[in-house]
């Protein structure tokens, strides 16, 4: 296992090599301001998410102690967990929205899916497309929410409350110490009280009827008014609650049971003995799942009270869902989400960018919450397959010669070659720490960064030639005559006849860490600075010098802009080739906010697939596909440390540092 992701160190490295904080090549972006908050109506209409405006997202500055701290703690550098099924398999798009302060409790009304947020006192109605509505309460900390086919139901600190239809309180109820679930189900509400042990039983006695369910004796003939009938018993720390059509299901965290309850009088009917801290719970139509937290598995449980399986998923399971075909899991620590099949068969794990936590699947699409983002992610299956291809230690580069993938595994000192089925071909020794490639049309070159040399190969293994550069060289491309190595340590470009014969070098700026060739120029990302420059292909010499975001580290070019990927700042600039930056949009599919979302994307790779920019989100094991407006078309799963990627023609292809893997991706028909 990693410690530590090889696209992270390398960032890093970058950003402290020379010391002290990144130079600024031109006029610093002004910092934005703080959001304050103001009264809002009791419903508040959200518009449609659309692009952010193309502005620069300032970031506070890392220093050495705060860099070292988030590497200690970042868990970029662990691999997938659980590891990834060879494939292929069928793979989530991933849509992302903010949403308010902690949510939490996602429920869905047949049409629209809820949310508590927590911190903000407010409850959200959410679109497919992330709009909706956000309806304050004048009320403390809502916790969790149900609907009963006509109202919405609140669980808050201080009680339950029934809305009207203009989400007014029209009736609240006193529940037990610390609501904390609610479901409704059976004529009833239900609401797990997590530090009494008990669950609040309301009885709507107008659907209790319409069920053919059997009234509480505490119930007045012909009353229809919803009542309190019980506080029953039923373990220490209720946490969860499911329904199987029949009988109430709660999970005991602190027992390490789940029971199953009458609904109508609270008896206790059986008693599971599951893993440790039970979590969450779903029912797939004909038995219950549970989550076991502290035990990194999933159990599954018939309607008698049998245990009949365990299965491993990853670390601290919060919430699991069924779809109607497979269940999912969302593994809060591992920052994944697993699906398998109804017997427990991987069925793929991926990475959504955040932490995962309370799932719900409306019929359609797969809800997933970020508490700790104030996000929320939905999950569609459209036809998108993933492939992961075992390779050598960290892998980082990856070339398309126009047959076959090149692979350099940067620990190993190796480069593969791999047919587009996945079949390793060839594995041959460079030189140390191969972390950059460039084909010429007949051979592959690489950069070496720990060995101060750059390595030719030919196609067939022969041809090898290994020609000096200097420290640390980080970058390649080719422009059609001339190889050109960076050295981002020397700040300069060695450009190279396809013999091995060194013609000149040449500066460039501070940290060059990626290399383009387009529009006869070679184009430069210098991470020190901030700047990307233009250089003339024959001599060598600065056309241009651009300003873009804090630490760029990766370029593409779609025909007519160049764009950098801003590994620190999470953003991407694109630039016109004579005027510079155009505009300035968030990588990934929210604006990076330092609060929320920790280390950000880290954007570490781009390519240009001809329609779409993608961009490789390192820190979130994503990457997203772009338009050429700015907005982000959608985002995928990719692994553990995702570094640089290709495109075939057809597929997608992406290193993953920390998984010691090679994806291909293959998206349906546009």
């Amino acid at each position: 296992m990693k410690l530590l992701s090889y696209v992270l160190m390398v960032g890093v490295a970058l950003v402290l090599a020379c010391g002290g904080e990144p130079e600024t090549g031109g006029s610093g972006s002004e910092p934005a301001a703080a959001a304050v908050s103001t009264p809002a109506p009791v419903v508040e209409q959200l518009p449609t998410p659309t692009a952010a405006p193309p502005v620069p997202t300032p970031t506070p500055p890392l220093g050495d102690a705060l860099t070292e701290s988030m590497i200690r703690t970042s868990p970029v550098g662990n691999p997938t967990h659980p590891p990834q099924a060879s494939g292929p398999i069928d793979a989530p798009t991933i849509h992302t929205f903010r949403v308010g302060h902690f949510p939490t409790a996602p429920m869905f009304d047949g049409e629209s899916v809820w949310i508590a947020n927590q911190n903000d006192d407010t409850i959200q109605r959410l679109g497919p497309d992330g709009g909706g509505q956000v309806i304050s309460l004048p009320d403390f900390y809502p916790r969790a929410m149900a609907f009963d086919g006509e109202r919405v139901w609140v669980a808050t600190f201080f009680g339950i409350r029934m809305l009207d239809a203009d989400y007014n309180i029209v009736a609240s109820f006193r529940p037990g110490r610390r609501p904390n679930a609610m479901i409704y189900a059976g004529g009833y509400i239900f609401a797990s009280n997590s530090s009494d042990g008990t669950v609040t039983a309301v009885a709507l006695p107008d659907r209790i009827r319409e069920l053919g369910g059997t009234l509480p004796a505490s119930i007045p003939p012909g009353s229809d008014a919803p009542m309190p009938v019980g506080q029953y018993e039923v373990g220490r720390r209720p946490i969860a609650l499911e329904w199987d059509g029949e009988s109430l299901w709660v999970a005991n965290n602190h027992d390490n049971t789940i029971v199953k309850v009458s609904a109508h009088d609270g008896e206790i009917l059986a008693t599971v003995q599951v893993g440790e801290g039970p979590r969450g719970m779903a029912f797939d139509g004909d038995d219950i799942w549970v989550t076991n937290s502290l035990d990194g598995s999933v159990s599954r449980v018939s309607l008698d009270g049998e245990l009949e399986a365990t299965f491993d998923v990853g670390a601290l399971p919060g919430d699991v869902a069924f779809d109607g075909e497979s269940v999912w899991v969302s593994n809060r620590s591992s920052g994944t989400i697993n699906r398998m099949s109804l017997d427990g068969t991987p069925l793929g794990t991926f990475h959504l960018g955040r932490a995962p936590g309370d799932m719900l699947y409306d019929g359609e699409a797969l809800w997933v919450l970020h508490e700790a983002s104030d996000a929320i992610s939905r999950l569609t299956m459209e036809g998108v397959t993933v492939e992961h291809f075992d390779v050598g230690d960290a892998p980082v580069a990856i070339v398309y010669d126009g047959d076959a993938m090149w692979i350099t595994n940067a620990l190993d000192g190796t480069i593969m070659k791999l047919s587009l089925d996945g079949e390793v071909l060839e594995e041959m020794e460079v030189g140390d720490e191969p972390n950059a490639m460039a084909f010429d049309g007949d051979s592959i070159w690489t950069a070496n960064m720990t060995n101060t040399t750059a390595t030719r190969i030919g196609r067939d293994g022969g041809g090898v030639l290994d020609v000096e550069i200097g420290i640390a060289p980080r970058a390649a491309t080719f422009d059609g005559e001339h190889v050109w190595i960076a050295s981002y340590v020397l700040d300069t470009l060695t450009m190279i006849r396809r013999d091995g014969s060194v013609t000149d070098v040449v500066p460039s700026g501070r940290a060059p860490s990626d290399l383009l060739y387009a529009q006869d120029h070679i184009w430069v990302a210098n991470a020190r600075n901030d700047t990307v420059t233009k250089l003339d292909i024959v001599t060598g010499e600065t056309v241009k010098v651009f300003d873009a975001g804090d630490t760029p580290m990766s370029l593409a070019f779609d025909g007519e802009h160049v764009w950098a990927g801003n590994w620190r700042e999470g953003t991407i600039s694109k630039l016109d080739p004579e005027d510079g930056e155009v505009a300035r949009f968030p990588a990934g599919p929210l604006p990076y906010d330092f609060v929320r979302d920790s280390l950000g994307p880290l954007v570490y790779g781009m390519i240009f697939d001809g329609t779409h920019v993608w961009t490789a989100n390192s820190h979130e094991g994503t990457i997203s596909r772009m338009n050429l407006d700015g907005t982000v078309a959608a985002s995928y799963p990719a692994g553990a440390g995702v570094a640089r990627m290709e495109f075939d023609g057809a597929n997608i292809w992406a290193t993953n540092t920390s998984d010691d893997t090679v994806i291909k991706i293959t998206l349906p028909e546009r």
